[in-house]
């Protein structure tokens, strides 16, 4: 994982150096595709807690508008419109066995009785 994201942090930087104003439109849409698909991909990464999830929220939000005013020819670009944000993320908790958990009998082992059997 390390290395793709190393690989694209180089490519941006390489793009920002060559750059020199003449963008064709499909090298628009594949920088707005890239940054859609990195926000969500962030956004999805365990290190990322609810405050910085709610940024990605916003980032991909505005990422939506610019597509939509590029899709639209001489459309003017949406102002900003409030959004719902997302539910904080809960990590999941393991499920325990509980108090009364005494493990699985097997044919090797004496049949433990059950606390409905007793």
């Amino acid at each position: 994982m390390g290395e793709l994201a190393d690989t694209i942090a180089e490519t941006a930087c390489l793009l920002a150096d060559v750059q020199n104003g003449e963008w064709s439109d499909t090298a628009v849409d594949d920088v707005v595709t890239a940054l859609e698909t990195l926000s969500q991909v962030l956004a999805d990464a365990p290190q990322i807690d609810g405050t910085a999830a709610l940024q990605l929220f916003a980032v991909r939000g505005a990422l939506s508008r610019l597509r939509d005013h590029l899709d639209g020819p001489g459309a003017p670009l949406p102002s900003p419109a409030p959004q719902t944000a997302p539910p904080p993320r809960r990590h999941r908790r393991g499920l325990g066995l509980g108090p009364r958990w005494k493990g699985l009998a097997t044919t090797d082992s004496p049949q433990r009785s059950s606390p409905r059997n007793a």
